[in-house]
């Protein structure tokens, strides 16, 4: 029993921004993240700027998820990214939209 409680204790919860796609038609944009910790977490909110989208993403330890939001961009624009998870932990990654 003593294992399974430091691997309790041992859980951590990482996750890194690893690609944004902004689409054509200036509407939708890609977020890839990567969950890198040992436990798997659930995205409830994704930020670009001061827009919110609710979200439930779960997302299992070593494992991937891209979602497609639908939001407006203008070329040449840096956008700043925001991933909170269930647990309030907040990750951040800032894009420049492509120019013509």
């Amino acid at each position: 029993w003593m294992g399974a409680l430091t691997f309790t204790f041992m859980a951590t919860e990482e996750l890194k921004i690893t690609h944004v796609e902004f689409l054509t038609g200036k509407t939708n944009i890609n977020i890839t993240m990567q969950n890198t910790g040992t436990s798997p977490i659930t995205v409830t909110e994704i930020w670009k700027g001061s827009s919110k989208n609710v979200v439930s993403i779960p997302i299992r330890a070593n494992s991937q998820h891209t979602e497609q939001l639908t939001e407006s961009w203008v070329d040449g624009n840096n956008y700043q990214l925001k991933v909170v998870t269930s647990k309030g932990n907040q990750y951040y990654y800032n894009a420049i939209a492509p120019s013509p």
